[in-house]
């Protein structure tokens, strides 16, 4: 893969000073944990996604880093490794959960395509037909998780 960085290249530690790298991919290759960060793809409430390299897996992954404040929180790991486990069509594969530098995250199957807003931001709204059938995939994802004891805070279109 072209964009991964050699060992030759200069990587930096993302510290726990660090809550976000800006937007888009980045000039100089970040490290966290065994993960290389390309590019920041999303944040929310929690913390920063980046699409990242996993040289064990040898693929793409999505890394979620938890902001600071919830770094600390043992629950979070658990609830890491209880994802780990689930296995649905609708829910993205978790590989893994751990804390390095003061920042815990999660690394996870990366899907590449579009978000939901980004479809209807483009398209416009969904017909009704439309809007019942992703509401139902929808609903087969919470299900699933909740099933393995979890519960969803943060769903985003």
């Amino acid at each position: 893969m072209s964009d991964v960085p050699s060992n030759s290249e200069e990587t930096v530690l993302i510290s726990a000073s660090q809550d976000r790298v800006s937007s888009g991919p980045v000039e100089t290759p970040l490290i966290w944990g065994h993960l290389t960060i390309l590019e920041q793809v999303g944040a929310g409430g929690f913390g920063v996604v980046y699409r990242a390299w996993d040289p064990t897996l040898e693929r793409e992954v999505a890394l979620k880093l938890l902001n600071r404040k919830f770094s600390e929180n043992v629950c979070l790991k658990e609830e890491g490794r209880l994802l780990a486990r689930l296995r649905h069509p609708n829910v993205v594969t978790v590989y893994g959960c751990d804390t390095y530098g003061g920042r815990t995250g999660l690394w996870q199957e990366f899907i590449h395509g579009r978000t939901l807003s980004h479809v209807i931001a483009k398209h416009g709204s969904f017909g009704a037909r439309e809007a019942v059938t992703v509401g139902s995939e929808v609903c087969l994802a919470l299900a699933a998780v909740h099933k393995a004891g979890l519960v969803h805070r943060d769903v985003k279109a």
